[in-house]
């Protein structure tokens, strides 16, 4: 499989997300982290 052509380029924006942290609130993205840059890391737990 060709991964190249998967997911987001470098320098690409990143969509507008809202998702659930450790505490169970939504966090939005954009408005969180506002003017300041961020490093997305996305983890698979091994317990499905």
């Amino acid at each position: 499989m060709d991964y190249s052509e998967r997911g987001p380029k470098v320098g690409d924006h990143f969509p507008d997300v809202r998702l659930p942290d450790q505490s169970s609130a939504v966090v939005d993205l954009h408005s969180a982290r506002g003017a300041r840059r961020a490093i997305v890391v996305f983890h698979r737990s091994a317990r499905w």
